[in-house]
């Protein structure tokens, strides 16, 4: 029950809606609601031992085929991990071991301070220039990109506007030195 108060010197008493029901109609709801619990529950362990029973029942046949399997696929197992732990056994005292003696062999070795790298671009005369073709199908942004250049660059290079278009046969300056 729950009270309430209306003010200061008035307090009320209210019942659940289930309290206002007969004592017997009450007590007959928790009886079947307990009643029902057990009967799931008697109903689910029954089922568990009719599942054991047929399994049991229908095992029996088969166990010892299934146990011979068993043995087999062990034995079988037990003889992939031996080869597998020798052969880790053979890597670690063979080869491994000797490129690991490599490996720290040329760590310990002296380095060579490396000869400076002659650009062939430097070896040309800046006045020779480099020419493309225009073929068919060839784009600013494709030859830019094959002479590793940008489409401005290759427009300022051969003084292109934005709206100029290419025509077959075009030569279009693309670097200075080496060949076309």
């Amino acid at each position: 029950m729950r009270r309430k108060k209306l003010n200061d010197d008035i307090e009320i008493e209210i019942e659940p809606k289930e309290q206002n029901q007969p004592v017997s109609q009450r007590r007959l709801k928790k009886f079947y609601a307990e009643k029902q619990n057990l009967i799931l529950i008697g109903a689910g362990v029954l089922i568990i031992v009719v599942i054991f029973l047929f399994s049991g029942i229908a095992g029996k046949d088969k166990s010892a085929e299934v146990l011979v399997q068993l043995e087999k696929n062990l034995a079988a197992m037990e003889q992939k991990i031996a080869t597998l732990e020798a052969e880790q056994k053979n890597l670690t005292s063979g080869p491994v071991k000797s490129l690991t003696e490599r490996v720290e062999m040329l760590e310990k070795r002296p380095t060579e301070k490396p000869k400076p790298v002659v650009s062939t671009k430097a070896q040309t005369t800046p006045l020779a220039k480099r020419y493309h073709e225009v073929r068919i199908g060839d784009t600013l942004a494709g030859i830019a990109k094959r002479y590793g250049l940008s489409v401005d660059e290759l427009r300022r290079m051969n003084k292109l506007s934005p709206k100029t278009t290419l025509t077959v046969g075009q030569k279009l300056i693309v670097g200075s030195g080496g060949k076309n």
